[in-house]
């Protein structure tokens, strides 16, 4: 499970358990596009791309990732090229 949070509103953002609609931005969609396999040390590593439409292209948001179970963890600050395509700030 990925999240976009804009960046001034990741500390605000509720536990996964209480988390439901109202808190998903109107006409966000995430996207993501698988690009690439390989073995490392025996083991699949699987590559994506991560896009997203139906969010403002000037924004700073966070990229959280989350396991089911498990509290989601931030793993970095990202934008939003014209294309729509996430990069790391």
């Amino acid at each position: 499970m990925v999240f976009f949070v804009t960046k001034g509103c990741a500390a605000q953002v509720p536990p996964r358990d209480q988390w439901n609609e109202q808190n998903n931005s109107p006409g966000a969609t995430p996207k993501y596009k698988e690009t690439g396999r390989s073995l490392l040390n025996g083991k699949t590593v699987v590559t994506y791309n991560l896009s997203a439409s139906g969010l403002p292209k000037d924004g700073q948001y966070v990229l959280s990732t989350a396991i089911l179970g498990v509290t989601p963890v931030k793993m970095w600050d990202v934008r939003l090229t014209e294309e729509g395509r996430v990069c790391v700030s």
